[in-house]
């Protein structure tokens, strides 16, 4: 069976990163690479004690410019060393719903890259963080079709990666395909990162982009090298779009927290 391994870059993701991390070990995955970024909450602790039960990989991450993602993602792609086969690129408010163990085994060796779509969640009405996961606190997403949803994440093999263009996608020697096999087509602005179409009848990404209206207010203040700016009518609006009840990922709550009890 092909090797996974989940990639991140974390800036002051303690409140989180032990349930993202024990979410994906619940589902397979070989191992796990965090490039932190400059953290000053406890990241790199929580980080180490992962590491003393699975196959966590710390890598500092000093970078501080607008191309601070692209440059770990390439980093990641170029000192593989034939280790892992498929590598998913996401962040710690990204998890995986519906991927089975053997899904990423199932597409021609000519594919490089497989894409999943968002279903992005609001806060479900919490204003302060609550107690418990993740995955079980916020079950109101935005509506299929909601634009923001033909956003990507990937599955690379890591084999055909040249070069990453960008947090979203890319450039690989073959072909980059949706969950279903089929290419890829990218809307014209932005470009490649966003599809034309999205596919969420299948394995896709949880993208809990708000949590409560206090994370938000925290991720806000801590700020992006990139230059984005995150306002308070953002989170208004996206929860006003948050209409459709989703529970997809309650079904992964009993092995995440698991997962946390080996680690505690």
């Amino acid at each position: 069976m092909a090797k996974k391994v989940v990639v991140c870059i974390a800036k002051n993701e303690a409140l989180d990163l032990a349930e993202w991390m024990a979410f994906y070990f619940s589902m397979g995955f070989d191992a796990i690479v965090v490039y932190d970024n400059n953290s000053s909450d406890g990241t790199r602790d929580v980080v180490r004690n992962f590491m003393r039960h699975f196959d966590v990989r710390l890598r500092p991450w000093h970078r501080s410019d607008k191309f601070y993602q692209i440059g770990a993602y390439q980093h990641a792609i170029d000192h593989n060393n034939g280790e892992f086969d498929w590598a998913l690129f996401v962040d710690v408010d990204e998890f995986v719903i519906g991927f089975q163990g053997d899904f990423i085994e199932g597409f021609h060796q000519t594919v490089s890259q497989v894409h999943l779509n968002w279903a992005i969640f609001g806060s479900s009405g919490h204003k302060l963080r609550p107690q418990g996961l993740v995955i079980e606190n916020y079950c109101y997403r935005v509506p299929d079709e909601h634009g923001g949803n033909r956003h990507t994440k990937s599955f690379v093999r890591l084999s055909h990666a040249m070069q990453c263009a960008n947090p979203h996608y890319f450039r690989v020697t073959g072909r980059s395909v949706n969950i279903v096999g089929d290419p890829m087509v990218w809307s014209e602005n932005p470009g490649p990162g966003v599809a034309t179409h999205q596919r969420l009848d299948g394995p896709r990404i949880n993208h809990y982009w708000i949590k409560s209206a206090a994370d938000w207010r925290r991720k806000c203040e801590r700020g992006y090298p990139e230059g984005v700016i995150r306002t308070e009518k953002q989170r208004l609006d996206l929860d006003a779009e948050s209409t459709v009840y989703d529970n997809s990922a309650f079904v992964y709550v009993e092995a995440t927290r698991h997962i946390l009890h080996l680690v505690s």
